[in-house]
């Protein structure tokens, strides 16, 4: 199952639940402390997430203020969240993709496990618009996520590329990629 179905079939299950009362909330304020400065959550508060509706709700209505808090700094910096690739060579070992904001440069992998590490690099415009704990999304227009995380003190994070993803190298071809806050 892919990691879009393991969503959908979670959010199916956790939407039966009932509300029982018996769980404590999440502040408003350590839950916006998780999504932008950090700590993230404890293991004990993701689990009353698990387990409480109404937390899950707050915790949402948390998320989408942040996110909206961070979409208009992207605005107000000029943040452009998309590049389109160039014509790149299967035989290359490293390949740069640059956009205006963000920079994703592809390594070929050291074996067949791992055919490719792919690096996101944001700009200093693209980095002062977001926060600490923001999740990002590397999407192609084609609409396969590529990967997702929270970049460092350097603004960079990596991950890799599966050889169940098909061939990097013809979808940096054929699409456009875009970075989005998640």
């Amino acid at each position: 199952m892919n990691r879009e179905g393991a969503s959908r079939l979670l959010k199916a299950v956790l939407n039966t639940q009932v509300e029982a009362g018996c769980w404590e909330l999440i502040r408003e304020e350590r839950l916006k402390e998780a999504l932008t400065k950090g700590p993230p959550l404890s293991e004990s508060e993701r689990a009353i997430l698990l387990l409480s509706p109404l937390a899950r709700d707050e915790y949402q209505r948390v998320k989408n203020s942040v996110l909206k808090s961070v979409n208009a700094r992207m605005d107000a910096n000029r943040v452009d969240t998309s590049l389109v690739s160039l014509a790149a060579s299967s035989l290359e070992d490293k390949v740069i993709l640059k956009g205006r904001s963000f920079a994703v440069t592809l390594y070929r992998g050291l074996g067949r496990d791992v055919p490719w590490v792919v690096l996101v690099q944001l700009d200093k415009n693209y980095l002062d618009a977001i926060e600490p704990m923001t999740t990002l999304r590397l999407v192609d227009s084609g609409g396969m996520e590529w990967m997702r995380g929270s970049v460092d003190s350097n603004g960079e994070f990596t991950g890799v590329w599966l050889p169940s993803n098909g061939d990097l190298i013809k979808r940096a071809q054929d699409y456009s990629l875009s970075l989005v806050p998640e």
